[in-house]
């Protein structure tokens, strides 16, 4: 049978990989978050002009939803690094106990939502 100190070891080591694991998550999530703010600009050219939409109002909040997708994407990278030292740190302590933190992916829905509230209000 495994000792306390060797059980307590593993689990250091569970958490960590699972620290890991999601602050990989949320580099893939942030990468996205800003491949779709490049993206988005893209729309421009293949939307049709229309005599009854101003096209540099649509520009403008074309620029505006793209620009919102990479500072999302760019806050979520930082917010998910600082988290992910935190709880290495954390880790590292003898005395770890799980303690829960700042809710990154509530956070960042919230912020989505925003974000798709102002594109749908744009487009009308």
């Amino acid at each position: 049978m495994k000792s306390d100190e060797s059980m307590h070891n593993l689990s250091k080591q569970q958490s960590r990989n699972s620290a890991e694991r999601t602050l990989l998550a949320w580099i893939r999530t942030s990468l996205t978050l800003i491949g779709f703010g490049f993206g988005i600009p893209g729309i421009l050219t293949i939307l049709p002009t229309s005599p009854l939409k101003d096209i540099s109002t649509t520009t403008l909040h074309i620029k505006i939803l793209g620009s919102s997708f990479i500072i999302l994407g760019l806050l979520s990278i930082i917010i998910a690094l600082f988290q992910y030292r935190r709880q290495i740190i954390k880790i590292q302590h003898p005395t770890f106990v799980y303690e829960d933190t700042f809710n990154l992916a509530f956070f960042v829905a919230i912020t989505l939502f925003a974000i798709g509230l102002f594109a749908f209000i744009s487009l009308l």
